[in-house]
């Protein structure tokens, strides 16, 4: 991997590091959330069946009084989503 430093990536970075902590989790969330729904749409063009992985842990990730603990198992759910979603894509099975 060739890592290489971008002025307006570095920016943004900056942006959001200045963000209180629920704001970047927030950020977060949309940020996975619309990885996820990019990978299913390009499922969806590859003729897949469209059908998403789920856990009862993303609900707990929504609430307003989730704990540090609900996020991060949440976080895992949508990680571990969006890779089986890559996989589909790509026409492997992740485990």
């Amino acid at each position: 991997m060739n890592l290489v430093e971008d002025e307006i990536f570095n920016k943004i970075v900056n942006d959001y590091k200045k963000l209180k902590l629920e704001d970047k989790k927030q950020v977060l969330l949309t940020e996975v959330k619309e990885l996820m729904a990019v990978l299913n749409y390009l499922n969806g063009s590859k003729n897949k069946d469209g059908k998403v992985l789920y856990n009862r842990e993303i609900l707990d990730i929504e609430k307003k009084d989730s704990s540090e603990e609900d996020y991060v198992e949440g976080l895992f759910v949508y990680i571990k989503i969006i890779k089986e979603l890559l996989g589909d894509y790509l026409g492997e099975k992740n485990e």
